[in-house]
């Protein structure tokens, strides 16, 4: 499973689990941010996508690092 995210003007592929590296986001290192803008989720055997976002906002959690 996998979610492609829209913030800070890029998009990125995700799944459960992963840490990113966001660039200008307004958080602490290591805090947990939920992102809503989600453009195209993948199931099992389902591609969900979105006109522009995802009817159902999942929010994915990730870990913020500092570079």
């Amino acid at each position: 499973m996998f979610a492609i995210i829209q913030t800070g003007g890029k998009q990125y592929k995700v799944s459960v689990g992963d840490e990113i590296y966001v660039e200008k986001l307004n958080a602490e290192a290591d805090s947990t941010v939920e992102f809503t803008e989600v453009l195209a989720v993948q199931g099992e055997r389902t591609l969900k996508t979105g006109a522009p976002l995802c009817e159902r906002r999942c929010g994915y959690r990730h870990r913020h690092q500092e570079r």
